[in-house]
């Protein structure tokens, strides 16, 4: 069930995604006919200069689109998220592992700590506002910091929070989506509010969308009723 919370100062909101309407404006569709190299997306992300890497199916490339053309590059495996940084250094995260773009081929970058927890959806590579890569494991987020490749581990769940389930960030911020509560560190702030969703009747969020401004959506379950 898609529901409405809102959290402090943070100004949470969780809920089903808005369409407001415009001026007139139309939706535009891209498939194959315009240069995709498939209809179908496994994942889709915008980069910071305002394009989309859309990865498919079971095809040797990718799809870039910047609203006006369809550019493509190599695919760096099934089943991969790319995460593209504001200096356009791109990554990418899937079951074989985490990959970085240089010189259009996806290079493998060895990261043992994240790699033994065998997690690789799509919600678990984020870049942050300084380029470093965020890999969010099960109950840690882990920071690997371009130059030099460094892994740290940023932050660790508590117990009452559940497990990690996705990073993501926006303009607002980097947020982090677990079982049951979110957290939040503010652009330029080092610090990590914790919010938990069980004194909202809620548990199981997923699904999570920032917009940018403060605001957050996702999916949750009503303990309550399971829905």
């Amino acid at each position: 069930r898609w529901v409405t919370l809102l959290l402090g100062a943070a100004a949470m909101l969780l809920s089903a995604p808005r369409v407001r309407a415009g001026d007139g404006a139309e939706w535009r569709w891209w498939d194959r006919a315009d240069g995709m190299n498939e209809s179908y997306a496994y994942s889709v992300t915008l980069d910071p200069a305002g394009r989309l890497w859309v990865v498919h199916g079971a095809v040797p490339n990718l799809s870039i689109l910047d609203g006006y053309r369809t550019s493509n590059l190599p695919t760096p495996g099934r089943n991969s998220k790319i995460a593209v940084a504001a200096s356009g250094d791109a990554w990418a995260l899937n079951p074989y592992g985490l990959f970085h773009l240089e010189r259009s081929r996806w290079v493998r970058v060895a990261v043992p700590e994240f790699e033994a927890e065998h997690l690789s959806d799509r919600g678990r590579i984020a870049v942050d506002e300084q380029g470093a890569v965020l890999l969010a494991g099960a109950r840690t987020l882990y920071r690997l910091q371009a130059p030099g490749r460094k892994l740290t581990a940023e932050w660790n769940a508590p117990a009452e929070l559940g497990r990690l389930g996705s990073v993501s960030v926006d303009a607002s911020g980097t947020w982090l989506v677990l079982d049951h509560g979110l957290v939040l560190r503010r652009r330029g702030s080092k610090q990590w509010d914790e919010f938990s969703s069980l004194a909202a009747g809620l548990t199981g969020l997923q699904t999570p969308w920032a917009d940018g401004s403060g605001e957050l959506m996702m999916g949750g379950v009503e303990r309550s009723t399971g829905r």
